[in-house]
């Protein structure tokens, strides 16, 4: 056992030798980000063949990301890495900040007179935001360590004034969350109800799962996000309450791996995003997803033992994260060996057991239709923020189903084959796998 054990680790040594971090592998990722920020504005704004370019260029810059041949490591030898990503982190807070001051109905209009924050206000807040990113980017931030959590806060108070001002939001997630937290609350199981159709159409769900003006499958997300969406809906009546903790955690963890500028720049581009606030409106599950990503990374960093815990918890807060269970391999660290493969292995399984099985086990039949069976039934979306509606046009009208299946999976070998060995490097290999998947989608939007 003694020697299968040291050769399989001296296999993993030569695998994995020199696949470490690399400062412009971060630069090239933060042009991606900004890329894309850019191209979700332009789908707000129903610029449909606009954002493509932007697509397809983030697309690229996420390769080169990864293989980053060493072609580019000569494009500027003399430059000092970390002034060039600083560089490109302010490009893309100023960006973003300037999209959610200018973009129409990023900040929604004002609420009536007497409201505790207007929309002039909440316009100051953002300025405010932006001041407190760039002056974040400095070696000794003016606030000391209290720079981002003065961030969170500003955004934090964005967030709450949004929700506030914008009641009832019409889109389904919405209902699906408020609903399912009620019934759960009532002591009712979420995943054997249904839901009202709130649209005046049915094309946004396939054939036959609207009937009688209800949809006839339970909630459709995974355990996990009812973590947040029940106790908020219990104190606030409002579940988009939980997705604003979510995001505000997720970037408090951001806060706590790392420390310094860089880290202060990536928090300021996140909360930042030019459609953080609609993401935030509409209650996509989303950050839900980012927090456990966020607390994975921040695990692998700084208490590696939580990190199979945290592991577990992301590869099942949403169906799609399943992609990234291959990418795990990219949090072993050299030094562990076998037994730390066991130990991430294990805590990934129990801790993704615990937070879904007993929901699974409640009514089965019920839980496997809302989960697994009503992804068969995803209409395909022309309205897309990707290539698919592209693809759908070529294909006689929709999308192949094993298109973006293949396209992730090819992404997912490739990440295994040159991604740094690192924590960054499984964070960059997953968005690479989700990005390629959603790109090729039926259905993909700026959450």
């Amino acid at each position: 056992f003694r020697r299968v054990l040291f050769r399989s680790a001296g296999l993993a040594d030569r695998f994995t030798r020199g696949r470490d971090d690399r400062p412009l592998a971060l630069v090239l990722a933060a042009i991606a980000a900004i890329a894309i920020g850019h191209a979700m504005s332009l789908h707000h704004r129903s610029d449909f063949p606009g954002f493509l370019p932007w697509i397809g260029g983030a697309l690229v810059l996420l390769v080169l990301a990864l293989v980053q041949p060493r072609a580019i490591d000569r494009v500027a030898p003399r430059i000092s890495r970390e002034a060039l990503l600083l560089a490109v982190l302010a490009v893309g807070i100023t960006w973003g900040a300037w999209e959610l001051l200018t973009v129409p109905d990023e900040l929604p209009i004002p609420g009536p007179a007497g409201r505790w924050l207007e929309g002039s206000d909440a316009r100051t807040l953002v300025v405010v935001a932006w001041i407190l990113a760039i002056t974040g980017l400095r070696r000794e931030a003016p606030l000391g360590r209290w720079q981002m959590p003065a961030l969170i806060a500003v955004v934090g108070i964005l967030g709450i004034w949004l929700i506030k001002v914008m009641t009832d939001p019409p889109i389904d997630v919405w209902v699906f969350q408020r609903d399912a937290a009620q019934h759960l609350l009532s002591g009712a199981n979420p995943y054997a109800m249904d839901f009202p159709n709130i649209y005046d159409h049915t094309r946004y769900y396939g054939e036959g799962v609207v009937v009688d003006g209800r949809v006839t499958y339970g909630y459709p997300y995974l355990p996990v996000t009812l973590a947040f969406y029940v106790p908020t809906e219990a104190i606030a009546a409002d579940p988009r309450f939980g997705n604003l903790a979510a995001l505000l955690l997720a970037a408090g963890l951001i806060a706590w791996a790392h420390r310094g500028p860089v880290a202060r720049g990536a928090l300021g581009m996140l909360l930042l995003t030019p459609t953080v606030l609609f993401i935030l409106r509409y209650s996509w599950t989303e950050p839900v997803v980012l927090l456990a990503l966020a607390a994975t990374i921040a695990a692998a960093v700084r208490a590696p033992r939580l990190t199979g815990i945290a592991l577990g918890l992301f590869l099942t807060v949403k169906q799609y994260c399943l992609l990234a269970v291959p990418l795990a391999l990219l949090l072993l660290r050299r030094q562990d060996g076998r037994r730390g493969a066991v130990v991430l292995a294990a805590g990934a399984i129990v801790a993704g057991a615990l937070a879904t099985i007993p929901f699974a086990l409640w009514d089965l039949p019920a839980f496997t239709k809302a989960i697994v069976e009503i992804q068969s039934h995803t209409a395909m979306r022309m309205d897309s923020l990707g290539f698919g509606p592209i693809v759908a046009t070529l294909a006689g009208g929709d999308v192949p189903g094993w298109l973006p299946f293949t396209a992730a999976g090819l992404a997912v070998l490739l990440c295994l084959v040159v991604a740094p060995w690192t924590p960054s490097g499984f964070a960059l290999s997953t968005a690479v796998a989700l990005f390629v998947f959603f790109i090729l989608a039926r259905q993909a939007f700026p959450n």
